[in-house]
């Protein structure tokens, strides 16, 4: 079916069988890949969720991507309890998904993930802070850069040097003399 219909429309019975029955399947990433191309997020997931589940580390970061695709509340819960069971496609996602809302709630989780060792959170906590640019955030940027984030230390340097005001440049004159 595949090879003959790549991206014309399927039946919906096709995908309910195979998302409602447990099935052997030899490729669940080309199933998936074709659910996906079909708009059908949702039977994707539910495709290589079983595979993912046994620790199949690509269909752990294939799972990842389509949660975050989908983005909604359901996503977010499932991402976050596959994340904390230490699915790292899970934790990359979660984090991507949090730094992508940039409110105060995802900057507070991305925080919290950070200071617990999640790296990707740590990583996309630098960019969000970087992309905010107040004065709290290179607050924060200042004190991940004095704790030893290469990535923090960098991005405030980015910052600094952007603002170009005395103060910037001074403290950029530190830096570089430490």
């Amino acid at each position: 079916h595949l090879n003959r219909h790549r991206f014309t429309p399927t039946r919906q019975q096709l995908w309910d069988t195979l998302t409602s029955h447990p099935h052997n399947l030899d490729n669940p990433w080309r199933l998936a890949d074709a659910a996906e191309d079909r708009g059908l997020i949702t039977t994707a997931i539910d495709l290589l969720r079983g595979v993912a589940d046994a620790g199949n580390w690509l269909a752990q970061h294939q799972l990842a991507d389509l949660l975050v695709i989908r983005g909604d509340g359901a996503a977010m819960i499932e991402l976050r309890a596959r994340a904390d069971a230490g699915d790292e496609g899970a934790q990359h996602g979660l984090a991507q998904l949090l730094a992508t809302r940039g409110d105060e709630a995802a900057h507070t989780q991305l925080r919290t993930r950070a200071d617990a060792g999640d790296l990707y959170a740590q990583d996309q906590l630098i960019r969000l802070l970087a992309r905010r640019g107040d004065e709290a955030a290179l607050t924060e940027l200042r004190a991940l850069a004095e704790s030893g984030h290469q990535a923090a230390q960098t991005q405030l340097i980015d910052l600094l040097a952007t603002r170009g005001d005395e103060a910037a440049l001074t403290e950029l004159r530190t830096l570089a003399e430490s």
